[in-house]
C-alpha cells in the first residue's frame, strides 16, 4: 500500500496495519479508550479493538478495495473511507463506509456502517 499523503497519517497507518494483518499496530492507532462500532455493536479500548479486529481476519474470506477517501467537515476531526468488499460472506458485495472521528494523532471513534444506495 502507497500512503496517500493528503489522508491523515494515523489513517494511512490503519490503513497499512490492515493489510499487514498487524493487530497491536492497528489498536495503537486508536486511543487507549477509543471506541469502534461494527454490525451494532461496540468495542471499547485497545484490547477490545484487537479481540474485534482479529475475528474480522478469522471470519469469512473477502477481498477489499479502497475506492474513496475524503475529510468530513472543516475542522479536520473527521475522515471517511469507503471500500469495495467480495467474499464468502451473506451477499458476497458490499461497499462499506468507516467514518473516523480523529482527535490530535489518534483515532477517537470509528462507525462502520454498510454505504447509503
Amino acid at each position: 500500500m502507497t500512503a496517500d499523503p493528503e489522508t491523515p497519517s494515523i489513517i494511512n497507518r490503519l490503513l497499512q496495519a490492515t493489510e499487514d494483518e498487524d493487530f497491536e499496530a492497528f489498536a495503537a492507532c486508536f486511543l487507549p479508550d477509543g471506541v469502534v462500532l461494527d454490525a451494532g455493536k461496540t468495542y471499547v479500548g485497545r484490547d477490545e479493538i484487537v479481540a474485534w479486529r482479529q475475528s474480522v481476519a478469522d471470519g469469512p474470506d473477502f477481498t477489499a478495495e479502497v475506492t474513496a477517501k475524503a475529510p468530513l467537515g472543516p475542522g479536520g476531526d473527521g475522515y471517511k473511507v469507503t471500500e469495495h468488499l467480495e467474499g464468502d460472506f451473506l451477499g458476497g458485495v458490499v461497499d462499506l463506509e468507516f467514518v473516523f472521528a480523529l482527535k490530535g494523532d489518534r483515532i477517537a471513534a470509528l462507525m462502520i456502517f454498510p454505504q447509503a444506495g
